[in-house]
């Protein structure tokens, strides 16, 4: 060819967003070849010599990924393009109808023998145009943003007269944001002839566009105006092939920038200081807000609906992040390890709230409880013994043994909320369970199917019972006594007890009282006497190295043990001081403290919850 003066350049640049087959590593090993100083016409480029010498290496892309229309990169099939819609039917390439809805096909027909695919489109009735186009992403447009860039593709006209495709720019107003374009720049075309193929080309001053708009990325759209017998008949038809995009003036201290992948890909989420009103551009806050489809098509194509459909059509949801806290997702549909507690060999009996476990040392009231016998939403109401507990809901069938499922968070099955991205509800920290098949006297003596879970202090909310009444002792393993007397005799009552504090500290106010029983008690009348007898069934209400104190009992005592040949005797040092009480009569109850400290229902006591913003890029 005579020509000595040849730059060449990688035959790929890497983005964000480009998958790895067969072609893009052909593509990378295929370089560009340049011809600095312009003098080549550019007719001669679909010259039948130059082809055979320079062959593909000419025509790879230079700064335009995906413009060789690569066999892969094509959806499978006809693809529907609906009127006002981006709809890519090959990657990076979209085609945008106005007037009727089109359809976009890959064919293989093109221009030369080079290899490579085209797009296909073909018209409708009712069209009134159709944009044929890509978007360069930032790091595509920052590389070519000095002096003139020429942007070329090939056309085929099967319109069958003469057309005029003009090229059209848009550009971002704000990085990331294309819901917030700048006017649209057009530039004139070249006619190309019906029936033939035909190499277009504009030349793009990126200064005169503006500079710094131009490196937030563009959308490149051929305009087709459609009408007159042009794409709005079903036999119409243009065709798209072998796209690229050239820088043709180069500032003299110019070099190659090496692309870096995008360290925030959409659907990235972060926090953000909640003092601060603003986020930064190309983010959008995590409010579980519904936002356009198209607008926000980046973000769209990776979270698609996960978080909500919106209108169904043309908006989808964003992640609600607002009052939550992110917890690592395991694995849907099997053992959450991190989540929920697995439980062998339970059984339940059959319309009874009665669940048998093999222990209850890690369960607590409130779990949810999962099996196939067992009601959607229950939850566990008390720790009835260290083998088993009641349960909110009664279980359709006798089931035994069995592996059950206890929530370590809330309510709703760890095997559901334990996948990525699903919600998972946090029991709050409020203490407030219900036992049924109480009775009530004319006196303060209340009957329950269980003192277990119950704590000296707790509210009682009961027919017959005074508004804030409260336990105030332990009398037997199913009575409890009040501070104030129910006002007549009534069974098979429902009774809630609750802890009255301020809810972010009702659950550590529920442990203390636990720790603080008044038990009725007695001893044999000896004194000083060290083995105290309470009321069977109540020895698991204290510990061992809690103080003790009452009538007759010496400042500093403390229980140094339960009997274990008499497991309701109890130990006591140093003894008490005065004549035995009787067998367990009023005014002989003791309390025994394993605190002395009553959480403070104040700020600062704890660590410091920060209310963050989350925002989620697009």
């Amino acid at each position: 060819m005579g020509y000595t003066t040849l730059t060449v350049i990688p035959g790929q640049v890497w983005v964000s967003g480009n998958f790895l087959t067969a072609d893009t590593l052909n593509a990378t090993a295929t370089p560009t070849v340049r011809i600095n100083d312009g003098a080549l016409p550019a007719a001669a480029l679909d010259s039948a010599d130059f082809i055979t010498e320079f062959g593909d290496s000419f025509r790879a892309i230079n700064y335009l990924p995906d413009g060789a229309f690569h066999f892969a990169a094509f959806r499978s099939g006809t693809v529907s393009c609906p009127v006002g819609v981006r709809t890519e039917p090959v990657r990076s390439w979209y085609v945008l109808p106005a007037g009727a809805a089109l359809e976009a096909v890959r064919d293989t027909t093109v221009p030369d023998t080079r290899s490579g695919h085209s797009l296909k489109v073909t018209g409708a009735v009712g069209c009134t145009s159709v944009r044929l186009g890509t978007y360069l992403p930032p790091g595509v447009t920052t590389l070519a943003q000095l002096g003139t860039v020429v942007f070329s593709i090939y056309l085929y006209n099967g319109t069958g007269v003469s057309i005029t495709p003009d090229l059209e720019i848009t550009t971002s107003a704000v990085e990331g944001d294309e819901g917030n374009l700048n006017s649209p720049v057009t530039i004139a075309g070249t006619a190309c002839a019906s029936g033939a193929w035909t190499r277009v080309s504009y030349t793009i001053d990126t200064a005169s566009i503006s500079a710094a708009a131009w490196k937030r990325g563009a959308h490149l759209a051929l305009i087709v105006t459609a009408g007159g017998g042009v794409m709005d008949l079903a036999g119409d038809y243009v065709s798209i092939a072998q796209a690229a995009l050239d820088q043709t003036a180069l500032s003299a201290s110019w070099t190659p920038v090496v692309q870096q992948p995008n360290p925030f890909a959409p659907g990235l989420q972060l926090p953000w200081p909640g003092a601060v009103a603003t986020i930064p551009d190309g983010w959008l806050y995590c409010n579980g807000a519904a936002v356009s489809r198209t607008t926000y098509r980046r973000l769209f194509d990776v979270v698609g609906t996960a978080y909500g459909v919106g209108d169904g059509s043309t908006t989808f949801n964003l992640p609600d992040l607002r009052g939550g806290m992110p917890v690592g997702a395991e694995v849907s549909g099997s053992s959450q390890s991190r989540l929920e507690l697995e439980l062998s060999g339970c059984g339940t009996t059959n319309a009874s709230t009665t669940l048998t476990v093999t222990s209850t040392a890690n369960l607590r009231t409130g779990m949810g409880v999962f099996h196939a016998n067992i009601p959607a939403g229950a939850t566990i109401l008390s720790i009835v013994s260290a083998t088993s507990v009641t349960l909110s809901a009664t279980a359709t069938a006798t089931a035994s043994p069995v592996t059950v499922r206890f929530s370590q968070m809330g309510t709703a099955d760890p095997e559901v909320i334990g996948a990525a991205g699903n919600q998972l509800p946090v029991p709050h920290r409020k203490v407030a369970f219900t036992l049924s098949g109480c009775s009530t006297a004319s006196s303060t003596i209340l009957t329950v199917p269980d003192v277990t879970s119950l704590a000296c202090g707790m509210v009682v909310d009961c027919t017959g019972v005074p508004a804030g009444t409260t336990i105030t002792a332990f009398v037997t393993a199913t009575t409890v006594r009040l501070s104030a007397a129910a006002t007549a005799p009534a069974s098979g009552l429902s009774a809630t007890f609750r802890v009255d504090a301020a809810e972010s500290e009702q659950w550590a106010q529920y442990e203390h009282l636990q720790r603080n029983p008044t038990i009725l008690v007695s001893w044999s009348g000896a004194a000083p006497d060290t083995t105290l007898q309470m009321q069977a069934g109540l020895s698991s209400l204290i510990r061992k190295g809690w103080t003790v104190s009452g009538t007759g009992i010496t400042s500093g005592t403390y229980v140094t043990g339960i009997s274990p040949g008499s497991p309701d005797d109890f130990n006591i040092t140093p003894g008490t001081t005065g004549a035995a009480p009787g067998a367990f009569p009023a005014g002989s109850d003791l309390t025994f403290s394993g605190t002395s400290v009553t959480p403070a229902a104040t700020a600062g006591t704890g660590p410091r919850m920060v209310a963050q913003n989350w925002m989620i890029k697009y």
